[in-house]
């Protein structure tokens, strides 16, 4: 009689304990694989960003005649929008205002270079024997300067005593520019002045266009409304803060002007348009003009105490300026961080030189505005900030 195997039920715990990790094992592969992408994410992001940057920078580079004569444009029409607007509430056509106020803006222009040529030729122009004579005077006033040019003379020399014999003297060409690379440079640079005014008469003439147009391409009535809402505020405050920094640098221009005038210091109308053009390019500006100053009193004059005073007068008026007249006119809001500014002028300048130091901060401001509108771009409006 053969026994017959008797096969107990296994135990439900241990059977649900086993159905548990066979299920738990999928569960916890998907949480460690969850987890390994957010552990990659970041550094994709980042690495993804930096190359977007590298990209942006690249183009700015590349496209800097196109995109340099676009960005003036668009900001000088911040500028002047207010005008035009004036001029339409007065029941004038839109293209008349813009018109208008385009001529009244180059006609003054044109006076100012006419006006101002004459004298900018002559002190940039300067003669060997003007150069000479500047070179003596500071020569009392900067003694370093002595200093290091007599360590230079030395090494000089010492090459010139280490020299092979029978070998040949290197000889400094100082060779000066062409016709045509003359030609070249004022053919661009008035394609560029063109290029700017039409470009500026189009978008004052237009108006309100381009938004009517990225209304049409938005969906949802709430998104529309929250776009010229940011649209408006953004283009507002900008056009303000234009116009104030335009006002204050006109401001330091004549007081500059009226300041060099009673020193007795000779063409004063342009050292004041000097001044006040400059002073768009921050911490630079200044020194330039200041730079200007001493090189025009030092030919001008032979005491040490007229050469210095005018310098040391645009130096209080450029304190003034900074220390009391902007915070008056800007208050807190626009207040940048001055880190944030050197880096950036450094920025621009690198990438276009002197026409990316005079668009430089109307950008950073611009990005910061907008930073301030938009929520997600918050913390870059916090890190642009003085405070």
């Amino acid at each position: 009689m053969g026994t017959t195997t008797m096969t107990s039920p296994s135990d439900p715990i241990e059977s649900t304990t086993a159905s548990t990790a066979s299920e738990a094992r999928p569960a916890a592969a998907e949480v460690l694989n969850a987890e390994a992408v957010r552990g990659r994410g970041p550094s994709s992001r980042a690495i993804s960003l930096a190359f977007l940057l590298l990209a942006v920078f690249a183009c700015i580079y590349v496209a800097r005649t196109l995109l340099f004569p676009i960005i003036m444009a668009v900001l000088l029409a911040l500028l002047l929008r207010p005008a035009v607007l004036r001029l339409q509430r007065l029941k004038v056509p839109e293209a008349i205002s813009a018109a208008l106020v385009l001529g009244i803006v180059t006609a003054t222009l044109a006076l100012l270079v006419t006006h101002l040529y004459e004298p900018a030729t002559r002190w940039v122009s300067m003669g060997p024997s003007e150069i000479r004579r500047l070179e003596y005077k500071l020569r009392d006033l900067a003694r370093p300067v002595r200093a290091v040019r007599g360590a230079t003379d030395k090494v000089v020399e010492l090459a010139d005593a280490t020299a092979p014999a029978g070998g040949h003297k290197a000889a400094v060409v100082v060779e000066r520019a062409s016709f045509i690379d003359v030609f070249g440079t004022a053919q661009r640079a008035v394609g560029t002045a063109l290029a700017t005014l039409i470009l500026l008469f189009f978008l004052l003439a237009s108006g309100d266009l381009f938004l009517r147009k990225l209304m049409r391409v938005i969906p949802g009535l709430r998104d529309r409304i929250l776009a010229v809402e940011i649209s408006r505020s953004i283009q507002l405050e900008i056009g303000s803060y234009f116009a104030r920094v335009t006002l204050i640098n006109v401001g330091l221009g004549i007081a500059t002007a009226l300041t060099m005038m009673a020193l007795d210091m000779p063409s004063p109308a342009l050292i004041g348009t000097a001044a006040a053009v400059l002073n768009f390019v921050p911490y630079l500006g200044a020194a330039v003009t200041l730079v200007g100053i001493l090189i025009i009193a030092a030919v001008s004059f032979d005491g040490a105490v007229q050469i210095l005073l005018p310098v040391f007068a645009f130096l209080a008026l450029t304190t003034i300026e900074g220390q009391l007249i902007q915070p008056i006119m800007h208050g807190r809001r626009f207040a940048l961080n001055p880190v944030a500014v050197f880096i950036w002028l450094l920025l621009w300048g690198w990438l276009w030189s002197v026409p990316g130091l005079l668009v430089a901060v109307p950008i950073l401001v611009a990005l910061r505005i907008c930073a301030e509108k938009l929520p997600s771009l918050s913390p870059l409006a916090e890190l642009l900030g003085r405070d």
